[in-house]
């Protein structure tokens, strides 16, 4: 993975996994209060797994290029 090439970009690139995390966790609830299946509900905390780890890759290649 790239490093982004500025603060701007880098923002920019931060945002869509955290708009996605935003975006599951209302998902999630929803689902719970609706009464999703567990299985329903484990895929959807995967993916706010996933995009957390995402964030997490990006700041990380940040601190090894800054």
């Amino acid at each position: 993975m790239s490093a982004p090439t500025n603060l701007d970009e880098f923002i920019h690139d931060l945002r869509n996994p955290l708009n996605n995390i935003s975006m599951y966790a209302e998902l999630g609830k929803m689902q719970a209060q609706q009464g999703a299946t567990a299985e329903k509900l484990l895929q959807t905390f995967d993916t706010i797994i996933a995009q957390c780890q995402r964030s997490s890759q990006l700041l990380d290649s940040l601190k090894q290029h800054g």
